[in-house]
């Protein structure tokens, strides 16, 4: 067993990506470019882990390298590697009152995990309880365009190999039910197929009055009808809904999990290491939602290679493999 390690530098280095293609969803369009934030924690063993600020939205990853460097950066150096759990509770400490700050935290628990990961010779998946599986079905996101251009998206994703798709809806109910139309009968009956409002719709009844036309076409799953903070809203649509009803936009962290679950605002409940502030978080709230008796995929921002790294650990490890919604597998999206 390895000496413990201090900690005895942290790094937060923005970095700015041009975008492949347009990202326009309702939650709008974030332009040609995206920044993110590549963390890097040294430690006097000459061990150094390395971890990533995926922030898509709210201004990109890159003004939470400050975050880093001026709040949690001072809460970690001199303390040990090893002790991931007091350096989660020491970050909530430096940054109490914003979940703004998550993926800041969760890119430097993931640093953390890298250096005992490299230090023990064991894939961080190990540190996370062990492999429950060996592969997870991906699905590819469809951002909003004209239906030609959504059904051309969806063709040439089930082309690449993709076995589910999710449609990005939400700026229009009656172009939501056109496109989600096209792009089904484009791809056939047994592509898996999604929608994600993005928190488009403006009320209950609007999104109740699209799901109930979305039905037929066998979506398995309706992602964020509503907004955040619209939990009651979100219940009164699952209890009668025809379809799945999955949160995103809902879900940053344990503690809304925790409320999504009591308000049974939700059948599914989507993932992400950076809203979640860390893998220890993300895999408390598939455990949560285990006992819930909910399932759970996993989201993607979409991350740098650093992030989606820590995305394949999560969905190695994480319980709740299983959901007749989403396919056989936990389902990682690689678009938000």
């Amino acid at each position: 067993m390895p000496k413990a390690m201090q900690i005895t530098g942290i790094e937060a280095i923005p970095v700015r990506l041009r975008l492949a293609q347009k990202m326009v969803t309702a939650l709008g369009d974030p332009g040609d470019s995206v920044t993110f934030g590549i963390v890097k924690v040294s430690t006097d063993a000459g061990i150094t882990g390395i971890g990533e600020i995926s922030m898509f939205w709210n201004g990109g990853g890159a003004p939470l390298c400050e975050t880093v460097r001026d709040l949690l950066r001072p809460a970690l150096i001199g303390s040990s590697a090893f002790d991931i759990s007091a350096a989660i509770a020491r970050m909530d400490q430096a940054v109490q009152f914003s979940v703004a700050a998550n993926p800041a935290k969760a890119a430097v628990e993931m640093a953390l995990h890298d250096i005992v990961g490299k230090a023990l010779d064991v894939p961080v998946y190990v540190l996370l309880g062990g492999r429950r599986r060996d592969r997870a079905l991906l699905s590819k996101s469809i951002m909003v365009e004209s239906i030609e251009g959504m059904v051309a998206q969806a063709r040439e994703f089930v082309a690449q190999g993709y076995k589910g798709i999710k449609v990005k809806v939400g700026i229009d109910p009656v172009d939501d039910v056109a496109a989600v139309t096209a792009i089904r009968h484009a791809i056939g009956p047994h592509i898996v197929l999604r929608v994600d409002a993005n928190m488009g719709w403006r009320s209950a009844k609007e999104a109740l009055a699209v799901i109930d036309q979305l039905a037929p076409l066998g979506v398995r799953a309706v992602e964020q009808p509503l907004a955040r903070e619209a939990i009651e809203e979100h219940a009164y649509i699952r209890a009668r809904s025809p379809l799945p009803i999955m949160v995103d936009e809902s879900l940053w962290g344990p503690d809304d999990a925790h409320r999504v679950i009591q308000a049974k605002a939700a059948d599914l409940l989507s993932v992400y290491v950076s809203e979640a502030g860390g893998l220890r978080n993300a895999m408390r709230i598939f455990e949560m939602a285990e006992t819930a008796g909910l399932r759970c995929v996993i989201g993607s921002m979409p991350e740098l290679g650093v992030g989606i790294a820590a995305c394949a650990h999560l969905a190695v490890a994480a319980p709740i493999c299983s959901s007749r919604w989403t396919g056989p597998m936990s389902c990682a999206s690689p678009i938000r």
